[in-house]
């Protein structure tokens, strides 16, 4: 099943102080989970170790900069959207997923036209949209609160008192 509407959360845009931005695109279109020509089964959930391992085993500087971007792309998420997920890489020389569970999340990291590495999320489940959209929803009342909470405490003009004329 999916829901087709920009997510926001994990497909935000980071500042990355390197040389190659990491850059999240906030398209997602309904694609078919493709496994790439390695598929590395990380269950019961996929770490960070599982992608530096990838990393040690010595790809070069395109791939590494690929991997390190879905390093980042996983520290942005919660814990347990990668018990159920699929994180495919597609690189210079390399085209690898990583899996573990139901794979109801699909993610995807890569460069676009701009040699940029990107991530996007193919397939967001059903509890990523629910906390993406409650995220947005708290945030709209708390501006709402605020704005209310700065009428409410405006100073009020003192009076002056008046001097009886008497």
């Amino acid at each position: 099943m999916y829901h087709g509407s920009g997510i926001p959360d994990v497909c935000q845009t980071l500042a990355n102080p390197r040389r190659y931005p990491l850059v999240y695109s906030t398209s997602c279109r309904p694609i078919k989970l493709t496994i790439g020509s390695e598929a590395i089964d990380c269950s019961p959930c996929i770490h960070e170790s599982d992608v530096l391992a990838k990393m040690r085993e010595g790809v070069c500087e395109g791939d590494r900069l690929v991997l390190r971007g879905a390093i980042k792309l996983m520290e942005q998420a919660p814990e347990w959207v990668w018990e159920d997920a699929a994180l495919r890489c597609i690189g210079d020389y390399m085209d690898c997923t990583f899996y573990a569970g139901d794979l109801a999340s699909r993610f995807t990291v890569g460069f676009n036209r701009k040699a940029e590495v990107v991530a996007r999320c193919d397939h967001p489940s059903v509890w990523l949209i629910v906390r993406n959209y409650s995220a947005i929803a708290w945030a709209a009342v708390g501006k709402a609160v605020h704005i209310v909470s700065k009428t409410i405490s405006k100073p009020h003009k003192k009076r002056k008192k008046q001097r009886s004329k008497y």
